[in-house]
């Protein structure tokens, strides 16, 4: 394939966001989500208390298919192999999981737990140990993140969330925001 440059706007926020960091954040929210939120970062006491507010019916349900993705996901793991060539030569094959991970799930007219689930369950089943969730300020939540997205978040143990979206978000994943604490990740999945 062909790689080109984007010089359109959503670069321009990526871009935008490595030269301001958080108060970038916090314009892009106000210009994109209709509202600024109070702390990019989520606290891990709204994330613990979002947990506890789950319907019974949405934390079984969510408990399930963590359940269900971790158990095909453990499947899907390849075996390491060595491979004998002669004497003394050999050809050892591993997997080994990158540090760091940003997930992006998305947030603007539905809810998809199910991404936070699909994206950090194979994550945590590889290894990684290092992980950063971000989804869009909800006008509805006073610039937080969806309820249910920090408690299935929170059901996997996840505790770095920022609520930020669109190309901001993946432009402060990959390059990190030192005043949020943020360090770049090596993989940006959503």
């Amino acid at each position: 394939g062909v790689l080109r440059e984007n010089h359109g706007p959503e670069a321009q926020r990526s871009d935008d966001v490595r030269a301001g960091g958080e108060i970038a954040l916090r314009e892009q929210a106000g210009r994109l989500d209709g509202v600024r939120p109070l702390s990019i970062r989520i606290h891990a006491d709204e994330i613990a208390k979002s947990v506890r507010a789950l319907d019974p019916a949405v934390r079984e349900a969510l408990e399930e298919a963590i359940a269900r993705v971790r158990e095909a996901t453990q499947a899907q793991v390849p075996a390491g192999t060595v491979t004998q060539l002669g004497p003394g030569a050999e050809v050892i094959q591993r997997w080994q999981p990158v540090n760091r991970v940003g997930f992006y799930v998305p947030g603007g007219k539905a809810v998809y737990p199910s991404s936070v689930v699909m994206n950090v369950v194979p994550a945590q089943v590889a290894g990684v140990s290092s992980v950063a969730l971000a989804s869009p300020a909800q006008k509805a939540f006073g610039g937080a993140v969806h309820p249910t997205i920090l408690g299935a978040a929170g059901l996997l143990g996840v505790d770095e969330v920022y609520a930020m979206g669109g190309a901001g978000a993946i432009g402060a994943l990959a390059y990190g925001v030192a005043d949020l604490g943020l360090d770049p990740v090596e993989i940006i999945t959503g």
